[in-house]
């Protein structure tokens, strides 16, 4: 079980102990929750020409890789909530995209079988790549309803496992695919359109 999930479980099923614990159950119930997320040397430094493409065509100069990475988290537990894509088929799509994470090959290889007999086989290997720690706060809320949502995920397909990092970091690859595709000029114009309508 999450620790986030844990911490929720004991809030309703404990009420609170006098005021002093009803006031830290108020200001944690709205507070952000640290993330670590990895990703490769390249696809940050993707991140952040792709950020810097944002914040020269919008104006918003306090808008960061965080920023990015918190509409995308939004706007996929808004799909979830709104049940646009069944819980199966996110399972598979979510299996499909893990090796923007992984990276896996694969690799023939040749196998003694006997003297002079060689056989060849596939197998598949992981490829090492430098990662860069990246640092993100989403709102406590929004993190649990990621949990919850990976719970629902794994109880469906047991061999699908998943930390919410780990969503949070496949989320911004998929994007960063897309943008090497040739696709980054429909998702700056997006997400400037959601900048203009907030500030609003």
């Amino acid at each position: 079980m999450s620790r986030l999930i844990g911490e929720k479980l004991t809030e309703l099923l404990r009420p609170p102990s006098g005021i002093v614990d009803s006031l830290f159950r108020a200001i944690t119930k709205n507070a952000d929750v640290e993330l670590v997320i990895k990703i490769p040397e390249y696809d940050y430094l993707r991140a952040e020409v792709f950020v810097e493409d944002i914040r020269e065509l919008s104006g918003a100069r306090f808008f960061d890789l965080g920023n990015v990475i918190n509409l995308l988290y939004e706007d996929f537990i808004l799909q979830v909530r709104e049940a646009t894509t069944p819980l199966p088929q996110m399972i598979a799509y979510l299996k499909e995209r893990r090796s923007l994470i992984t990276r896996e090959m694969k690799v023939r290889e040749l196998k003694p079988i006997a003297p002079n007999h060689w056989h060849s086989e596939e197998k598949t290997v992981v490829q090492r790549r430098k990662t860069v720690s990246l640092r993100i706060t989403i709102p406590r809320k929004t993190a649990l309803r990621g949990e919850l949502l990976l719970r629902d995920m794994n109880e469906l397909d047991r061999e699908f496992s998943m930390t919410l990092e780990g969503l949070v970091a496949l989320l911004l690859l998929d994007l960063l695919s897309e943008v090497k595709r040739g696709n980054g000029r429909k998702f700056i114009t997006g997400i400037i359109a959601r900048l203009e309508t907030e500030r609003l």
